[in-house]
């Protein structure tokens, strides 16, 4: 049976009413491998204009990281290609520098989403080829925590 992949994006006051409309009125065919759902909020004028950061910084809790898992392997792995030039990095380039062997792409995706609720990377949304696409750099709160547990 052929695969097939299905991706939305839906934008404005409505935006999420609709997603929520879509995904309700989803048919599943066989098995499900991933789910990706990412909601961007807006910062609004008062979140800005009091001195908290537009970046959504305020709510993340520096957390450090256990040795030996996924999110030491990806925090490594971002460090590794920014020290070879490539900044920013995305969710691609970590899996494919670390390889399918050893961490499912799905699970590059989870650790760096905690890595920046961690404050441990940097991510910004840019549009490249058509596509809207996260992409990651390390803190210094990230390099701090790679001198502390080594490279993976």
């Amino acid at each position: 049976m052929p695969s097939a992949k299905s991706s939305f994006e839906f934008e404005g006051e409505k935006a999420l009413e609709t997603a929520k409309t879509v995904l309700s009125n989803y048919e599943i065919e066989g098995k499900v491998e991933r789910i990706s759902v990412e909601i961007e909020e807006n910062s609004t004028e008062d979140e800005v204009g009091n001195g908290q950061s537009s970046s959504g910084s305020d709510d993340r809790e520096l957390k450090q990281i256990r040795p030996d898992t996924n999110h030491h392997m990806v925090l490594t792995a971002v460090k590794e290609l920014q020290g070879a030039g490539e900044t920013p990095v995305s969710a691609k380039d970590i899996h494919k520098h670390i390889g399918s062997d050893k961490i499912k792409e799905g699970s590059v995706y989870a650790s760096l989403n905690d890595l920046y609720n961690r404050r441990l990377v940097e991510r910004e949304r840019i549009k490249r080829d058509g596509t809207h696409k996260n992409v990651y750099e390390m803190t210094g709160y990230g390099d701090e925590e790679i001198k502390r547990l080594g490279g993976y």
